[in-house]
């Protein structure tokens, strides 16, 4: 897995250089800065979005195929918003990181864009597993459901109480045989 990783990388390293060589040409140099203008400098997070995004686009068409639900209109639609929508976000984060750099909160510019790549790159690895769970049928988890886990500590608790359990867990040990009374002499 390592192997792989490592070559995916050396290869968009690779595709990176070769785009800045194009820059020889001032129609080319005219559009890389105006890209690193919007998005500023590209950074290993920067590749990282663009690797998940190709293999959740893989993975995607690969799901639909297996499915027989190949069309290639939506899929250039939910792919044309995608980037649309990565774009903004990342042109407005690193917008914001430079306005506030210039600011007493300049701590704060140094974590803005990264903040912003971290949440698409985890969205996107999200949608991966989800084209994945598509492909195999095999459900597979990266986070736990806060809705289905608080669902199940409420019954749990709700469940105690009706057994006047006394809101004690299942892994409690219980509390010990309480003797008898004896019977009262009526007088």
């Amino acid at each position: 897995m390592g192997d792989l990783v490592g070559s995916l990388l050396t290869r968009v390293n690779d595709i990176t250089h070769a785009f800045m060589r194009l820059g020889e040409g001032w129609i080319a140099k005219g559009t890389i800065a105006l890209l690193l203008s919007a998005f500023g400098p590209v950074t290993t997070a920067h590749r990282a979005l663009a690797i998940v995004m190709v293999l959740d686009l893989a993975l995607g068409i690969a799901a639909a195929a297996r499915a027989r639900k190949v069309n290639s209109r939506i899929g250039g639609r939910k792919t044309l918003g995608k980037v649309t929508a990565y774009s903004t976000v990342l042109i407005l984060a690193y917008q914001l990181e430079s306005a506030i750099a210039g600011s007493p909160y300049i701590l704060a510019a140094d974590y803005t864009l990264h903040a912003a790549l971290i949440y698409l790159i985890v969205t996107e690895a999200i949608s991966t597993l989800e084209n994945l769970e598509r492909l195999t049928g095999t459900r597979m988890r990266l986070f736990m459901n806060p809705r289905a886990l608080l669902k199940g500590v409420l019954e749990s608790d709700a469940k105690d109480e009706r057994d006047g359990a006394g809101g004690r867990r299942k892994d409690d040990t219980p509390d010990p045989p309480t003797p008898p009374t004896p019977p009262v002499a009526p007088a």
